[in-house]
């Protein structure tokens, strides 16, 4: 097509527009970018009034790329709706409500996925039957009314997924407010792409400005924003320790900093201590690493303790978990020795980064007694320790 050069710079700058996965953040700073959507349907509309386009035109190449990343965008966000479905029936939700929340949502997600795919349809083949077939969709459902009808269904708290998640995390998990604010966005994002592209397309014809989903995404925007600041939403890690409960002496031994373990001993037969980091999720992977490099360097010295050791008889097995963690830790606010043959599970909750909110090892012993005390003595010949970041 020989006037295909003169939309090559839109049609270049369009595609960091196709790439925005919300709109909701600074939305008025972007808005301008989504006028470039109209310019990329008439040039669409244009092919397909003129002829077919031809394969190997660079332009056919670039519009079916476009293409391949709506639908990318599209799969994703249903994939997100699975997810969130999953999550609604793993807590239950759906029996508290006359109508299932499940399938209220779907009534925006299936349509939207079904424009998406079809506007993908005109890009990657610009002919007069995709844009027909793209066209009796958007006559049937537009997406000013999927905004609407959205935007009613977050007003009401029975209907809101956002809300009804939160309240069934009792851990009220900024995770999960994130997940669904995604979810949010992620379609209204899609929304407003569809109502741009039909408005260059159609020239208007659905009678109202493409800027009138903006103000309802800048409501949305709002919302969102009361929404998390009703919630303290706990953002710290959590680690477990359940093992056996033995009067044996030199077992166990726990050391913490402030209020950031609670312990339960003697109990059920079962010891069992939880752990909070309030920094964990928050610190960069270099941090992590240097914070596991000091249990390395205890795993490979080896709870090594002679007469000639550097304790005095006045300390004694409980002294060992302060003791590691002045001579091999920084940033500590936790440190447990359990012997291994007390059968330690370990578990995790709320984390962002690896499998404890700190570092463990496995750590032998090079002597078992300790200047013949009793209160001194290790009762096994390796110990696990877990240490947790502050």
């Amino acid at each position: 097509m020989e006037n295909y050069k003169q939309y090559w710079d839109v049609h270049k700058r369009i595609k960091d527009v196709i790439e925005i996965k919300s709109i909701l953040s600074r939305v008025e700073q972007k808005a301008d970018k989504f006028q470039l959507v109209c310019s990329i349907a008439s040039l669409v509309y244009d092919i397909a009034e003129k002829g077919i386009l031809e394969e190997e035109n660079p332009l056919a190449t670039e519009l079916k790329e476009l293409g391949d990343t709506v639908i990318t965008i599209s799969k994703e966000t249903s994939q997100q709706f699975e997810e969130s479905n999953a999550f609604i029936t793993e807590h239950d939700i759906v029996r508290f409500h006359t109508v299932s929340p499940v399938l209220e949502i779907q009534e925006i997600d299936v349509p939207t996925a079904n424009l998406m795919r079809l506007m993908s349809g005109t890009m990657k083949d610009p002919d007069q039957y995709s844009i027909g077939m793209f066209r009796k969709a958007w006559g049937q459902v537009s997406p000013k009314d999927l905004a609407y009808k959205f935007l009613k269904f977050l007003k009401n708290d029975s209907t809101n997924p956002l809300k009804m998640a939160v309240k069934a995390d009792e851990l009220m998990k900024r995770a999960t407010f994130t997940k669904w604010k995604k979810f949010i966005e992620t379609v209204l994002c899609q929304l407003v792409f569809i109502e741009f592209y039909t408005y260059g397309m159609f020239c208007g014809q659905n009678g109202h400005e493409p800027s009138s989903v903006l103000e309802d995404i800048k409501e949305v925007q709002g919302m969102l924003a009361q929404w998390e600041n009703e919630y303290a939403f706990c953002s710290d890690s959590f680690g477990i320790l359940v093992f056996f409960d033995c009067a044996e002496t030199g077992t166990h031994a726990v050391k913490w900093k402030r209020d950031l373990a609670i312990c339960s001993f003697h109990y059920g037969k079962c010891n069992i201590v939880v752990f909070k980091s309030t920094r964990w999720n928050h610190i960069t992977d270099d941090e992590r690493d240097k914070f596991e490099i000091g249990l390395k360097l205890l795993e490979n010295e080896g709870l090594h303790v002679t007469a000639e050791g550097a304790f005095s008889e006045k300390h004694n097995f409980q002294d060992r978990p302060g003791e590691i963690a002045n001579k091999y830790l920084s940033n500590w606010g936790f440190v447990a020795m359990v012997a291994y043959n007390q059968n330690l599970h370990f578990r995790c909750a709320n984390m962002k980064n690896r499998l404890w909110p700190g570092s463990g090892a496995k750590v032998p012993v090079v002597s078992r007694n300790l200047f013949g005390f009793v209160g001194m003595k290790f009762c096994t010949s390796h110990y696990w320790v877990l240490a947790g970041y502050e």
